[in-house]
Order: C-alpha cells, then sequence, then structure tokens
C-alpha cells in the first residue's frame, strides 16, 4: 500500500518516471499477496499514465 501511495503522490507531482517506478512495484506485492484485483487496477492505473505521458510528448 505504501508504494502505490508513494506512486500517487509522485504523480500528483509529475514526476512519472517515479510514479510509476512506485506503482509497478506495488502491482507486483500485490500479485505475490494473490490480490489480484489489486494487481489489475494498478495495471490499469500504470497504463492510463504511461499513455497520457505519450499524448503530451506528441
Amino acid at each position: 500500500m505504501i508504494h502505490e501511495n508513494r506512486g500517487i503522490i509522485y504523480q500528483q507531482l509529475g514526476d512519472l518516471n517515479k510514479a510509476l517506478e512506485y506503482l509497478q512495484k506495488a502491482a507486483e506485492l500485490f500479485e505475490q499477496e494473490d490480490k489480484n484485483s489489486e494487481s489489475k487496477r494498478l495495471k490499469e492505473v500504470i497504463d492510463k499514465i504511461q499513455r497520457d505521458s505519450e499524448i503530451k510528448s506528441i
């Protein structure tokens, strides 16, 4: 949970690389704990951040 919270904070601060790093770690930890719905939710958030950052760089 702490990794997810840090990821969200970094996203709000605009540091998307750090945000993705923490969110990916959180998704991995959720998978290890068999919390697949949480992991899936975070992967969707990660995908959205990546898509949004690609759009901004165009």
